[in-house]
């Protein structure tokens, strides 16, 4: 976990003085350490959050570039990553839960960036709702199953 830290941390050092390709390669390295990571390290909360926050800076900074459908690849490979986690450990209720709160939390701080960012691109907008709906899907259905 410790270069995964290490990784986060010069990207974010990275983007606050407006070094993108800097930036983008760290939170590159960052998404692959948290991969690498997601289903062997011990503490599933740590490592569900290094991946969330991981593809969350890497879409951040894709969206500060315009770049849109690079957002979008992000966002949905992150979604696919917390759906395979979430397979693989089906029958472990506080990893649904983790996995559970995850999902919420992309949601909300997604709504709260899509504000920031006020898009006025059609496409865009496109774009931001089709990822939107992807985390809103998830999240309903973990609802239903939790209910059934």
């Amino acid at each position: 976990m410790h270069k995964w830290k290490n990784k986060i941390t010069k990207g974010n050092s990275a983007y606050s003085e407006g070094c993108d390709s800097e930036a983008l390669h760290y939170y590159q390295a960052a998404c692959q350490r948290a991969e690498q990571l997601l289903p062997h390290w011990f503490d599933v909360e740590a490592i569900t959050a290094a991946l969330v926050v991981s593809y969350q800076n890497l879409a951040e900074l894709y969206l500060r570039q315009s770049l849109y459908i690079d957002a979008l690849i992000t966002y949905r490979s992150l979604h696919l990553h917390l759906r395979n986690f979430s397979l693989a450990n089906s029958g472990d209720d506080s990893t649904q839960s983790i996995i559970h709160r995850a999902y919420r939390r992309i949601g909300t701080e997604l709504a709260a960036m899509l504000k920031v960012l006020d898009l006025q691109d059609p496409k865009a907008t496109e774009l931001m709702d089709e990822i939107k709906d992807i985390f809103e899907n998830h999240t309903n259905e973990l609802n239903k199953d939790n209910f059934q």
